[in-house]
């Protein structure tokens, strides 16, 4: 299926159909049992299969590192920050809304929780899913970059 960019894009912002894994099942299915953000995750994965199998790549969420995790040639990193540190680029980048940053951030956390959890039947965040765990706030966004391009070569050239 291809899908429109908005529509990816409005999808993106909502992230999940709700906050725990009861809000996927109660979903709108059709007649065979699946959700529109069913059928936008299957052509995600689709897509990150794709571009994996070309050239290097970055590939950001999306579940990437449970639908690559097969591959010898992958590198899983999750990067991670202070709520502090994580509301100031917030508001730096996003400006600032009707709804408190706190509660920004919670919310998009809970739904990131979610959808990891509803497709990979694993934990979000958990260090032992990743080969790379990094504290951006602590090592700043330009030392992370650094320290993942730097393991990437390293494991290319073993």
């Amino acid at each position: 299926a291809s899908y429109e960019v908005e529509f990816v894009r409005q999808m993106d912002d909502t992230y999940s159909p709700g906050r725990n894994r009861l809000s996927y099942y109660l979903a709108g299915r059709d007649s065979r049992g699946q959700s529109v953000n069913d059928y936008l995750f299957q052509a995600e994965c689709k897509a990150i299969r794709e571009i994996a199998s070309g050239q290097p790549s970055l590939i950001v969420g999306r579940c990437s590192d449970y639908l690559l995790g097969d591959r010898e040639d992958v590198l899983t990193v999750f990067i991670h920050a202070d709520k502090d540190w994580r509301a100031a680029r917030i508001l730096e980048q996003y400006g600032e809304t009707k709804t408190p940053i706190m509660k920004r951030i919670q919310e998009k956390d809970t739904r990131r929780r979610a959808n990891y959890n509803y497709h990979t039947g694993r934990e979000w965040g958990n260090v032992s899913n990743y080969d790379l765990c990094l504290n951006s706030s602590r090592l700043g966004i330009e030392t992370c970059v650094d320290v993942i391009c730097r393991v990437f070569q390293e494991t290319e050239e073993q």
